[in-house]
């Protein structure tokens, strides 16, 4: 459980070791390894500095078991099957995998959501009327205050696996595999340091995106096309070229999409301002 100033900012972070995540008795306890996934780990960070909160580049975040839990708030990452009625909702979207019946909720505070797919899903299953404002809250993440690495590429590709594909990668690329699990400093400074990311996750394209990296996009052995094409169709985009294997994406054939900014149909000024300052009695 990560508190900020008595919110509980939700995050999907559990032990690495997978019987402990079934014992709750352990789930808040800060000595039990966690899995820290850097994409799951931007939400909290963003929500920080967010609040003025400095944290430079630590990717620690204070757990605080003595503060009065006051409300709750889901943020970065597809993580909307955690909520509970009454749950505040800042641009996290809809998962994939989980099935429409472990969504126990029916009435959340939409401020903003991943993507116009998350909001057609909340429609469809009818559970509530979701916002207009649409982004994954890891893009403004230098908006914010994280120090912005500068670019200096000094080898041809990386590749940032999703959490589930990094085994498998790490056989056959061996040090051309950059793990999820690194901390979003060092993420951030591999990411600058290449010409190109290959990445089948999805803060590996976002982040490679933020820094103007071209980015080439590897499906994913493990998770499905929604959060994805749901983190596309939010940024104003339709499509985008999949590569089928990893193999394929390292060829160094030019790509005329390596040119363009994929974020170029996006302004940040809205899910920035949806940002719900009133859950600490702040204004903007």
């Amino acid at each position: 459980m990560t508190y900020i100033e008595g919110v509980e900012v939700i995050n999907w972070n559990p032990p690495q070791n997978r019987y402990m995540r079934h014992l709750n008795v352990f789930s808040a306890c800060p000595l039990v390894p966690r899995i820290n996934n850097f994409g799951d780990m931007l939400g909290p960070q963003i929500v920080e500095l967010l609040l003025g909160h400095d944290r430079r580049t630590k990717d620690i975040l204070r757990i605080n078991k003595t503060t009065k839990q006051q409300s709750r708030l889901l943020t970065v990452g597809s993580v909307l099957h955690l909520a509970r009625n009454g749950d505040t909702v800042w641009g996290s979207g809809i998962n994939g995998k989980v099935f429409p019946y472990q969504y126990t909720w029916d009435s959340l505070d939409f401020r903003a959501v991943r993507g116009p797919l998350t909001a057609q899903w909340i429609r469809d299953n009818r559970r509530g009327i979701p916002p207009s404002v649409f982004g994954d809250p890891a893009l403004l993440l230098f908006r914010v205050g994280y120090p912005r690495p500068d670019r200096n590429p000094v080898k041809y590709a990386t590749f940032i696996p999703n959490l589930n594909d990094e085994k498998a990668w790490c056989r056959t690329r061996g040090s051309d595999v950059i793990s999820p699990r690194s901390s979003v400093e060092v993420i951030l400074e591999a990411i600058s340091e290449v010409d190109i990311v290959i990445t089948s996750s999805l803060h590996g394209l976002i982040l490679s995106e933020l820094l103007g990296v071209p980015t080439r996009l590897v499906h994913s052995s493990t998770e499905t096309e929604f959060k994805y094409l749901d983190y596309l169709a939010g940024t104003g985009r339709q499509e985008i070229k999949w590569y089928s294997d990893i193999e394929s994406a390292f060829e160094r054939d030019h790509d005329p999409d390596d040119s363009l900014d994929p974020l170029r149909y996006w302004n940040p000024e809205p899910l920035l301002s949806a940002f719900p300052f009133d859950l600490w009695g702040r204004t903007i």
